[in-house]
Formats: C-alpha cells, sequence, structure tokens
C-alpha cells in the first residue's frame, strides 16, 4: 500500500510533465479558439477529457487485470494447501482507488495548469512564444522520488530473496546435532552419548503476532550449544537471531509473557550467542527450574547424534536435522519467484521513469538544440548541454536511493516476515553495493543514449523558424 500511494505522486509528476508539455503545442489553438469568442468554460472539457479518459481506462484495466491474478493464485493454493475456498470480495474504495483516482488527480493537475495558461494574453497564446523554460524542479523531484522508490522495491525484493538464502546456508550449520526429542513427560535418566536439556516456550507480542520464543535451560559446555551459562548469574543468553529480530544487546531487559498462565517475566540480557536463525533464549538450568517452580532434576529435551530408542508414548515430539532443514529448501523456489518480481519491477520501473524523463528534458529544450546545432554543435555536445546538470543528478540520486533503499527495506522487512519465528538476517556489503551502482549506471547511459536519438531526430528548420 505504501508502494501504491509512492506511485500514485510519483505518477502525478508524470502527469504534471506530460501536461505541461502538451499544453504548450496547443498554444495557438487555445488562443484561436478564445479569439473567436469560445468561452474558457467550453475549453476546459476539450483538453481535460482525452487525459481524463486516458488515465480512468487505464485505472480500470490496472484493476481488472488485478482481480485475474488474484483470483488465479487463490486458486492454485487451493490445490495444494488445506485451505477453504474464499469469495473475492472487492472493497468498494479499493474499487474507487483503482479506478476512479487515476483521472481525479490527473484532472486537478490538467486544471491547475489550463487555468494558468488561460489567462495568459490571447496575443501571446496565438503566437505560441511562450515556450516552456519551467519543469526543470518538477523533473529533478521526478527523478529523485523515482530512484528512491524504485530502489526500496529492489531492496525489498532483495531483502526476501536474500531472507531465505541465509536461513538456508546458516542452519545446518547451527544445528550441530543429529536428532532431536521432545518427552511427553519429564525423566531423570539421559542415554549414553546424548545430550539433556530443559525447555519451555514463552511468548511475546511482535507486529501484532504472539510469537513463541523457547527458552532452553542447559548446563555449562554441552557439546551442541556454544555457550557457557555459569555466568549469567540467573539472567538470560540471547541468540543473535533474538537480538537483530527485536533489537536488543547486552544489558537490556527482555520482556515476556506465559501464555498458559498470563504471568509476566523480565529477564536480563547477560550475553548474545552466535545463534543467527532460531528464535531462542539460553538460561542455567537450575535457573529455568526454578523460575518454573520445578524441583529436583528433571529433563523434558534431549539431543543426539544417533537415533534413541523412544516409545511414541514418551514422545511430544521428534525431528532430525534433516526434518528441520527440509521446509526451508521447500520454501526457497517460491521467496526465490518473489524476489525475481520484486527486482524485475523495480529494474522496469526505474528504467522506464529515467528513459521518459531524459526524453522529456530533450524535447522541452528543441527550439535551443535547434539553434545550437545552427551553429555546429554535434549531438554529443548538444545531449550534454540539455541534461549535463541533471545527469549529474541522477548518478547522485542514483548512489543515494541505494543506500537508503536499503535503510527502508530493513524497516519493513520485520512487518513482512513477522510470521516467521527467525532471526532479521539482512546486510548490504560494499562490493554489491557497487554492483548495484553499476547497474543504475547502466540503464542511465541506455536513457542518455535513447535522448541522443531524440535530439538527431530534431527538425532544425521548423523549430528555427518557430523560433524567428
Amino acid at each position: 500500500m505504501i508502494t501504491g500511494i509512492g506511485l500514485l505522486v510519483l505518477i502525478s509528476m508524470v502527469f504534471f510533465l506530460r501536461i505541461q508539455f502538451s499544453l504548450d503545442k496547443q498554444d495557438p489553438s487555445i488562443g484561436a479558439l478564445m479569439a473567436m469568442g469560445v468561452k474558457k468554460r467550453d475549453i476546459f472539457p476539450v483538453l481535460l477529457l482525452p487525459f481524463a479518459l486516458v488515465a480512468f481506462a487505464g485505472g480500470l484495466a490496472g484493476f481488472i487485470l488485478s482481480r485475474i491474478f488474484t483470483l488465479e493464485e487463490v486458486a492454485a493454493s487451493e490445490g495444494y494447501y488445506s485451505i477453504p475456498s474464499i469469495p473475492m470480495i472487492t472493497h468498494p474504495l479499493i474499487f474507487l482507488y483503482c479506478v476512479l483516482m487515476p483521472p481525479l488527480v490527473c484532472t486537478a493537475i490538467n486544471l491547475l495548469l489550463i487555468r494558468k495558461k488561460l489567462s495568459r494574453p490571447v496575443v501571446s497564446l496565438l503566437r505560441g512564444s511562450n515556450e516552456s523554460k519551467g519543469g526543470t524542479a518538477g523533473i529533478a523531484a521526478a527523478m529523485l522520488a523515482g530512484s528512491l522508490l524504485a530502489a526500496t522495491i529492489f531492496m525489498v525484493g532483495r531483502g526476501v530473496g536474500l531472507y531465505c538464502t541465509t536461513v538456508k546456508e546458516r542452519l545446518p550449520e547451527e544445528i550441530r546435532y543429529g536428532n532431536v526429542y521432545e518427552l511427553s513427560e519429564e525423566q531423570t535418566e539421559v542415554p549414553p552419548g546424548a545430550q539433556s536439556a530443559y525447555r519451555y516456550v514463552f511468548s511475546l507480542e511482535d507486529h501484532d503476532y504472539i510469537r513463541d520464543i523457547q527458552f532452553v535451560g542447559i548446563e555449562s559446555g554441552p557439546p551442541y550449544f556454544d555457550l557457557s551459562v555459569d555466568e549469567l548469574n540467573g539472567g538470560v543468553a540471547i541468540s543473535s537471531a533474538v537480538a537483530s529480530r527485536y533489537g536488543l544487546k547486552t544489558g537490556d531487559t527482555l520482556s515476556v509473557f506465559d501464555s498458559l498462565t498470563g504471568e509476566d517475566y523480565e529477564f536480563q540480557v547477560r550475553a548474545e550467542t552466535d545463534y543467527n536463525v532460531l528464535l531462542t533464549v539460553f538460561m542455567k538450568i537450575g535457573d529455568l527450574r526454578s523460575l518454573l517452580h520445578k524441583e529436583g532434576i528433571a529433563y523434558n529435551m534431549i539431543y543426539s547424534d544417533t537415533a534413541l530408542d523412544y516409545s511414541k508414548d514418551q514422545l511430544f515430539s521428534a525431528a532430525t536435522k534433516e526434518n528441520l532443514i527440509a521446509p526451508v529448501e521447500a520454501l526457497e523456489p517460491v521467496v526465490a519467484s518473489s524476489r525475481d518480481i520484486f527486482c524485475a519491477l523495480a529494474i522496469l520501473f526505474y528504467a522506464v521513469v529515467m528513459i521518459y524523463l531524459i526524453q522529456f528534458a530533450v524535447v522541452r529544450r528543441r527550439k535551443d538544440i535547434a539553434c545550437l546545432s545552427a551553429f555546429g554543435y554535434g549531438n554529443g555536445k548538444l545531449i550534454w548541454f540539455v541534461i549535463g546538470r541533471l545527469f549529474a543528478l541522477i548518478c547522485v540520486s542514483a548512489a543515494v536511493s541505494l543506500f537508503l533503499g536499503y535503510q527502508i527495506s530493513l524497516y519493513f522487512m520485520p512487518s513482512m516476515i513477522a510470521s516467521t519465528p527467525i532471526g532479521l538476517m539482512i546486510d548490504y556489503h560494499l562490493p554489491e553495493y557497487l554492483l548495484h551502482l553499476a547497474g543504475a549506471f547502466g540503464i542511465i547511459m541506455v536513457s542518455v543514449f535513447l535522448g541522443m536519438k531524440r535530439v538527431e531526430s530534431t527538425d532544425t528548420l521548423f523549430y528555427l523558424r518557430s523560433r524567428e
């Protein structure tokens, strides 16, 4: 929804630039109508209707396509997952936003421009001498907004893909045991070669979700967790996943509650362990037992490299390392397609914005190009004359927007992955940044090349006569 609002603002700016250019070309026609006594109120519909109809048709087509794609997605999901048939219901406000917002915005912008134009003297309109010299600020604003929006969409897509890829890479490294058993009844004996622990699940609020977070009570020096709990002094050690997901560090307080009893708990964070994937909090096993009013020695979780001989009645659940990794591997193709769609849309959107605005900058300076061309300036110098300052702005905006887009994606990612109990592992390194920046420069150079083609197609004699 935020991206949609950003697109609306950007498209409004493109509307403004395009309508301004189109109306400038119609100056003589408007002046002739006014000279013949046609009232301003009669001219307004003639100028407003074409733009409004095009915007309405585009909005309606987009709304219909969105319904088709959504129906197809729901139908595909029903074939794979156990979900009920859900009727597609469109809220009236969504219909109004998609179908009526574009023509309304287009008409409002058009009205502002037409009122200003019709306030000019009729002779000035007839001569068509008022070539638009403004619009540079509008082009620059559209460049900046388009770059930032495209970078944000791209970084969100990259973040979604990187999130899944990182989990797939790190999860096998962090699961150091071959089997894990959750016992239905607490036991005091541990099988030879196994490691015992006590596990309890607390909850906390996380972006409108009630998130379960596992507390694992362990003894010092276990083979499967690289952590010493002797110096926690009643506090807890959080995994890197918890630290990155909730912005916690050593010395902070972790607040949770027991969803069964409703009792609230607060724990002092005394250490952080390099356990990046799962949301896990470690405690000294005796402290966790005392907190839960468990007396004596008891275990409800067993880790082992080899399969253990437990009956079904003795277990709540059991899993191998392969069982725990398999869901991530199955999810990767779906996540990859989402990443590719996000990134492709961002690249396409950025290319269209750059090409369109550079073309527009060339078109609105055609008379100046004709004069300079008459004095023998080549196409390379002409294109640099038209977009020299704009080119510098484009390059700077691309460099800054990539970094800002990454920061904005970090803000949105916790909401996008709120339903997954995994840490936030999204980083951005200099080599990848330079690669993305080179790709943006490639799109910019293609846009400049197409702008040069527009310079070459300028009818010099026509514009020189017009300027006279």
